[in-house]
């Protein structure tokens, strides 16, 4: 995810805001989640920017997790939810 002081606009908010709705698992399969992943990744270095980073769910069962390690993003961090039933 891009934080909004380095979010692009445009065309190129456009493509990268499609890889996010991309249905990873099915275009997984094909090949187009990454080919998609790594043309905006190359979009990104050629308009300056030095780095690109987004959010996932570890337990997503979609395969996003994957996709986005073989595209060579590496976890610079994790978080938890807390959660407390109110009964």
């Amino acid at each position: 995810m891009l934080s909004q002081r380095h979010r692009p606009t445009g065309e190129l908010w456009e493509r990268l805001h499609s890889v996010r709705q991309c249905p990873t698992a099915v275009a997984a399969a094909r090949g187009l989640a990454r080919a998609l992943m790594l043309s905006s990744l190359r979009i990104l270095e050629e308009q300056g920017m030095t780095e690109a980073a987004l959010g996932v769910d570890t337990e997503n069962i979609s395969g996003a997790l994957r996709l986005f390690e073989r595209c060579g993003f590496r976890p610079a961090r994790s978080g938890a939810i807390y959660r407390k039933p109110l009964l």
